[in-house]
């Protein structure tokens, strides 16, 4: 069979599950190789030494006392000149304010906010950034969370370093911290893929979402368009669905230097991991229409293509030449995965051992099915 009947077969007058599944196959293909060639040719892992001017670091956090003790020593030993550290406490009942007033003295560049109600119809999280935010010091706002870790003593160089003419928002990695067990190294694989797609969408002038451990922006550019307005209600979103609304080609920056890179802790059950995921994929149904079709498409195809997959699988069987077929497509589709995600690895500076991409590529599609079902049928999603 030549390349052209083989083409001919698979992708117009095959068995139809093995034609949709050539059809998935090059919409998969077309949308990974898209974005790693955004990575290879776009992406700039240089860091910026210059200062970027004052900083207001802004951490809002409920009941982080334990992650606290470790996150505030480390931001004030970052080598930069002129910055403070704005913590928003929202009602943490853990000790986290007697703890703050016995060691605030340790903390010169601190700003301690208390909160002890929030407003009717104001989601908790938003309203202590807004608090935050509206009582920072300077115009160059880096946020993170207080479960993070940066990655060394530049990284708030690199992140504000990043500011240029007209520069007014700054997206930045947050990998997970890597631990044994499959739970952590497909959280990493499906922060990996995150990554891969916002940040490659960034680089090819499409910025849509960004990651609030991770985040930077002008604070005029946050009260000129009055802050969490039209979506204050919304559990989440707090970082993507107002990068969503804001982010322009011309406005927003990318980072993927290892100094710009906040470390995260990741969940350690499943169920943990499931509700997290379920919270941040609620915010997705807010998004811009042309992006909730890109999110949607990438995703979509992911899921289908297995699942397809696996029918055309069964339904060769028996049959060489659609044996023969489906393994093609098979290696085709994964060869192109895994270039694609070694592409990513490299820029951002990640470890994964390649030959599992393919294992948790699978379990993505089936995490995915479950969480966004869940995401679109839940009614009330919280952050506490």
């Amino acid at each position: 069979m030549s390349m052209f009947s083989f083409m001919a077969y698979n992708f117009l007058s095959g068995p139809w599950p093995l034609v949709l599944f050539w059809w998935l196959t090059l919409l998969c293909a077309v949308q990974e190789l898209t974005l790693a060639g955004a990575f290879l040719f776009k992406g700039n892992s240089s860091r910026s030494s210059a200062e970027g001017g004052g900083v207001s670091i802004i951490v809002a956090a409920h009941n982080e006392l334990a992650n606290l003790k470790h996150l505030l020593p480390m931001l004030e030993a970052q080598h930069y000149v002129d910055f403070e550290i704005v913590l928003a406490d929202d009602r943490s009942s853990d000790g986290t304010r007697e703890w703050m007033h016995a060691e605030m003295a340790k903390f010169p560049r601190l700003r301690y906010l208390t909160i002890d109600e929030v407003p009717e119809g104001h989601n908790t999280k938003k309203y202590a950034l807004t608090r935050a935010i509206q009582s920072a010091s300077y115009d160059l706002l880096v946020l993170t969370d207080a479960d993070c870790r940066p990655f060394d003593q530049e990284w708030l160089a690199t992140m504000a370093g990043s500011f240029h003419n007209g520069t007014s928002i700054v997206i930045g990695y947050s990998p997970y911290r890597k631990a044994d067990g499959l739970l952590n190294s497909f959280i990493r694989y499906e922060t990996l893929l995150t990554g891969f797609q916002y940040i490659g969408s960034a680089l090819l002038g499409r910025p849509y979402m960004a990651v609030g451990r991770n985040l930077a922006y002008r604070r005029s550019l946050f009260m000129k368009n009055n802050g969490f307005e039209g979506i204050s209600h919304i559990t989440g979103g707090d970082d993507d669905l107002l990068v969503n609304r804001l982010a322009t080609a011309d406005n927003t920056a990318v980072v993927t230097h290892r100094s710009s890179q906040m470390w995260s802790i990741p969940k350690k059950t499943w169920r943990a991991y499931f509700r997290q995921k379920t919270r941040h994929l609620s915010a997705g149904k807010h998004y811009r229409l042309a992006d909730k079709f890109f999110t949607g498409i990438f995703a979509l195809s992911v899921v289908a293509w297995w699942a397809v997959f696996f029918i055309s699988l069964v339904n060769a069987f028996g049959n060489e030449n659609e044996l023969t077929s489906v393994g093609t497509g098979f290696l085709v589709r994964t060869t192109i995965h895994v270039l694609a995600m070694c592409t990513a690895i490299r820029v951002l500076g990640e470890r994964f051992r390649w030959w599992y991409l393919p294992l948790y590529h699978l379990i993505f599609a089936v995490y995915y099915t479950l969480t966004g079902a869940a995401a679109l049928l839940k009614k009330r999603i919280r952050w506490i």
